[in-house]
């Protein structure tokens, strides 16, 4: 395995910004689609099917009544193979966890009538279509500038322009909205400034390539979110050496690279990188690590 490629092609959506983003996705904006139910906890969006075929999902939320709520973006319109795709995570993950589904999907601003619904055999399945066409991101962030004093929900409306239509392109829309939120920090707590700034990361993870993505990463790089993402991109980078090393005593089992890949803490990180260069075998790691 070359984990050397690994560091040519980086997750965009880093675990820590995405898990700050879908708690304030169902704390605040949940309400400001109209959904009512109230969220109780966020629950894994991978499910791994008995054939190893990982199925990602974009969120998924327990609910106070007992329902599970699945929320997918999209910025194509994928027609039937899309709904196709959503009806498995559906069926997978009701299986798993035993209770009803309900599937959002968020259409950005670029798809206007979607398809929503499909009959196949005796079945017919249908999604909650959310379509962003109606939502202009040019209007909300020029109305957001002229304002000289502004609200904290005039900083939320700003968190979904990457969906809305506009001529402004997505990047800009993003890169602006991340210029505002660090002028108006003042209006907020550290706790909800950094979920607001992880929503509209995690959002542009979702559309912008990867030079655009660091076009981004340029503006937040001064911001808290701009320092988490820092700091665990610090703990990959780690992790990825401690793997090369243990490369070159053979092959390195799934749950030992889970288990190194998923540690952040860069104290236990160093100590376990000086001794992948000590050991002479896998299995020596495992026994002192």
């Amino acid at each position: 395995m070359a984990y050397e490629e690994k560091r040519k092609v980086p997750e965009p959506r880093e675990d820590a910004a995405l898990k700050e983003a879908m708690t304030y996705f169902g704390e605040v904006l949940l309400p400001f689609f109209g959904i009512r139910e109230r969220v109780t906890v966020i629950l894994p969006t991978e499910e791994i099917r008995l054939e190893m075929q990982r199925l990602y999902e974009d969120f998924n939320y327990g609910t106070e009544d007992g329902k599970i709520l699945h929320f997918e973006f999209q910025s194509k319109n994928e027609g039937l193979a899309g709904l196709k795709r959503f009806r498995v995570y559906e069926a997978v993950t009701s299986r798993k966890y035993k209770k009803e589904v309900v599937t959002y999907v968020l259409y950005s601003g670029k798809i206007k009538n979607p398809m929503t619904e499909f009959t196949e055999g005796v079945n017919t399945y249908r999604v909650i279509p959310i379509i962003m066409t109606e939502k202009n991101a040019d209007a909300i962030i020029q109305k957001v500038e002229r304002k000289e004093k502004l609200l904290k929900e005039d900083l939320i409306s700003l968190l979904l322009t990457p969906l809305m239509s506009g001529t402004i392109t997505i990047v800009e829309r993003v890169k602006t909205s991340f210029s505002i939120m660090q002028r108006e920090e003042k209006m907020l707590e550290q706790d909800e400034r950094q979920k607001m700034e992880a929503v509209l990361y995690a959002l542009a993870s979702k559309f912008l390539d990867r030079q655009e993505l660091s076009e981004v990463k340029e503006v937040i790089r001064m911001t808290e979110l701009g320092r988490m993402l820092k700091e665990e991109g610090k703990a990959e980078g780690k992790s990825l050496d401690i793997l090369e090393l243990l490369e070159e005593y053979g092959e390195i089992p799934g749950n030992l690279q889970e288990l190194i890949m998923s540690q952040k803490d860069s104290a236990i990180l160093s100590k376990w990188h000086k001794l992948a260069a000590k050991v002479e075998s896998i299995e020596e790691f495992t026994r002192k690590m």
